[in-house]
């Protein structure tokens, strides 16, 4: 597993899927998940609006591009209410998040810094946990699979 940090539009990245988040409560996306949802043109505010994506801690919401931009998927996260947010919440939603799409079998991420911006948290905490996450997550699921195997 390879993990790099860099900055850019989280729309023009050449991985297979993007994860962005939403706040539990939220009516209209902001920021990359935004920038996204407009790239998509309003996908994810539809989604909103027809209830199919709320927001709650652990939503997950795998949504296909239809080659509107080059990953193939945007999965939305759900990070709860913004008050609830910490970064235990970040490191989970990072195991969650990693589980979901090596399930979906993509092999490249990019990834928006959850709980850090609007969420208040301290970045290099959310880094940190973030890391710590995928990890987790990741080792959880080869660990599965050599139990099946």
């Amino acid at each position: 597993m390879d993990i790099k940090f860099t900055s850019g539009n989280i729309v023009d990245q050449q991985v297979g899927s993007i994860v962005v988040n939403l706040f539990e409560g939220s009516r209209k996306p902001t920021g990359a998940t935004k920038a996204v949802d407009i790239a998509l043109d309003g996908l994810i505010s539809t989604l909103i609006e027809n209830g199919e994506i709320k927001g709650k801690t652990g939503e997950l919401t795998l949504i296909h591009t239809g080659d509107k931009i080059t990953p193939s998927h945007v999965l939305v996260a759900g990070l709860g209410k913004p008050k609830e947010l910490t970064i235990d919440n970040v490191r989970t939603l990072a195991a969650e998040t990693c589980r979901r799409l090596r399930n979906a079998e993509v092999q490249s991420v990019a990834t928006i810094m959850h709980g850090a911006g609007a969420g208040g948290l301290d970045l290099l905490s959310c880094s940190r946990a973030f890391v710590e996450g995928c990890v987790m997550g990741l080792a959880t699921a080869v660990g599965m699979q050599r139990e099946r195997g």
